[in-house]
């Protein structure tokens, strides 16, 4: 009867050394991102040649922010001054108009459900005579240590109020573009 041979050393080293990089392609992120603050605040500014009163009519109707931004999917109803993606999925993310200061300031809550991110996006209106500067905060949380590290680590806290102001910007072909403030 023959002995079953060990592998070759090499051969276990590799392998020992593949799940220790599975694991640390998991556990690094999950440790790293849990380190890191659940809220997180990012803000641009933009310039855009359109008026004022212009710019807060487009930011004041959720209904139809999917026409000048991209990145929003249809939105549907949901009450008063509440937009919805998706209804009646498990997954979907609510517009809610908290505020609207006419020409002056509008601000945007989104609520994720399930609750796994959130924000409140404050846009300030501010004219410039031959245009309007915007600037947009948003002040975010993210339940998950992945998303945290995610924001924290590789796309910034920035990334989503970068994208409102890129948007605003193609649509209304800015004098100057956006800037981080």
């Amino acid at each position: 009867m023959s002995a079953i041979e060990p592998p070759p050393k090499h051969v276990t080293t590799r392998l020992i050394l593949l799940i220790l990089g599975g694991i640390s392609v998991v556990a690094v992120p999950l440790v790293m991102g849990s380190l890191l603050p659940r809220d997180h605040v990012g803000s641009q500014r933009v310039t855009l040649r359109a008026p004022r009163a212009e710019v807060y009519a487009k930011l004041a109707d959720l209904r139809h922010w999917n026409r000048w931004n991209p990145q929003i999917g249809p939105l549907h109803p949901a009450g008063p001054g509440r937009y919805i993606t998706r209804p009646g999925g498990d997954t979907h993310l609510d517009f809610v108009l908290r505020e609207a200061t006419p020409n002056e300031r509008v601000v945007v809550a989104l609520e994720a459900t399930p609750p796994r991110f959130g924000a409140v996006w404050t846009f300030e209106l501010r004219d410039l005579g031959a245009g309007t500067r915007v600037t947009i905060r948003e002040n975010g949380w993210f339940e998950s240590p992945t998303g945290r590290f995610v924001m924290g680590y590789i796309t910034g806290y920035d990334v989503a109020v970068a994208g409102v102001a890129r948007a605003l910007s193609n649509d209304d072909q800015p004098a100057r573009g956006t800037s981080p403030r």
